[in-house]
């Protein structure tokens, strides 16, 4: 090898790319001899392949940029009002009339939810949003699209020849019974379960030193029902005609028949709100001194006064008034979900007996008071 041998390497001044032969060198090998390309400069003349271009430095990588983080602006919870877009209603040629319910159907809307209740003004562009008791679905409606839209109640009543049934999710339902004029209990919804499955009252009298039934509650009840946005009002009334009375009179020596009769009147009000309030009247034609005995079919247990009362084990057991009183115990806890507060019934409540006849049951007894 002769010219390969070359290891002076030129420094070139020119910073171009390309380097283009102007000469030849001769070169000589196993082969032959040749006349190879080769290019001069000032120092010299070289083989184009021992042209070493000149170092370009890489262009630089530009640091990636730094995203700003989004802005994530903190929620607002809505409060009682919202406002929304404005309804501005349609201009009609003048031989068009509008009536104005349709403007204001189409100026407002209301929505009934199962908890609330959604008033949207499309007017004041305002909407209002009120929190409501638990409803009950009752059915739906269809809307213009042909989707169901639930429709949410109070509570819904149902009546029969035999029953009256009152349904919600509020305080629960009650099921009146006709034929018995008694009542039952049940959590809340259409299925819900029966807590208490039986409420019965008879009216009472003081006869002879001991108190009886009175005939008037072998009477069928004649029930009325009336109903609001808020429940219902359930009035049972029995009445009786008895043998009349002989009053004789001395003065003439003459006797007379004075009708005598009995009523006893049950009012059962019924609110979502307040939940289930009992009134009792009873009335005797005569001077018999009156009153009503109620019987509760409950569960295995109740409290009285925080104390727990176990039905079967103590059967026969009587709670007087001044106990419920010094116990502070005007409220006795039926089962977890339902409560009896004696309310005004306090001032005739009598005794507060516990049975146990295969049945648990609590008998309270209002003879008190005259």
């Amino acid at each position: 090898m002769v010219a390969s041998l070359l290891i002076i390497v030129p420094i070139i001044a020119s910073a171009d790319a390309q380097v283009f032969a102007n000469a030849t060198i001769t070169v000589t090998n196993s082969t032959g001899t040749f006349d190879v390309p080769a290019f001069t400069n000032s120092t010299g003349t070289f083989l184009i392949s021992q042209w070493v271009p000149p170092y370009v430095a890489p262009e630089p990588v530009p640091e990636p940029i730094q995203q700003p983080e989004p802005f994530i602006p903190t929620p607002v919870l809505p409060t009682g009002s919202l406002f929304i877009q404005t309804y501005t209603p349609p201009t009609f040629p003048d031989e068009y009339v509008v009536v104005d319910e349709i403007q204001e159907q189409l100026a407002k809307r209301i929505t009934i939810g199962d908890n609330y209740n959604l008033v949207e003004d499309f007017v004041l562009g305002e909407a209002t949003w009120e929190s409501t008791i638990p409803k009950i679905k009752n059915g739906h409606t269809l809307a213009d699209n042909g989707s169901a839209i639930p429709t949410w109640k109070n509570y819904v009543l149902k009546q029969s020849e035999q029953k009256v049934i009152f349904s919600s999710n509020a305080i629960g339902g009650l099921v009146y019974d006709l034929p018995t004029c008694s009542y039952s209990i049940k959590e809340n919804g259409f299925q819900g379960s029966t807590v208490i499955p039986s409420v019965s009252t008879l009216a009472t009298g003081l006869v002879n030193g001991v108190w009886v039934n009175l005939p008037v509650n072998d009477s069928l009840c004649d029930v009325t029902v009336t109903s609001d946005a808020e429940g219902i009002i359930l009035t049972s009334t029995k009445s009786v005609q008895l043998e009349p009375l002989t009053v004789f009179n001395s003065f003439n020596g003459t006797s007379t028949l004075v009708p005598q009769s009995q009523t006893f009147t049950q009012v059962l009000d019924v609110n979502v709100y307040n939940g289930i309030k009992e009134t009792w009247k009873v009335w005797n034609d005569d001077s018999t001194e009156l009153g009503v005995t109620q019987t509760l079919h409950t569960g295995s247990t109740i409290k009285i006064g925080g104390n727990t009362i176990d039905i079967e084990a103590l059967n026969g057991q009587s709670f007087n008034k001044q106990y419920i009183q010094d116990n502070k115990a005007e409220i006795l806890q039926i089962t977890d979900s339902v409560n009896y507060d004696f309310d005004e019934g306090i001032e005739s409540l009598s005794n507060v007996n516990i049975i146990y006849d295969s049945d648990y049951k609590v008998n309270l007894d209002y003879a008190d008071g005259g």
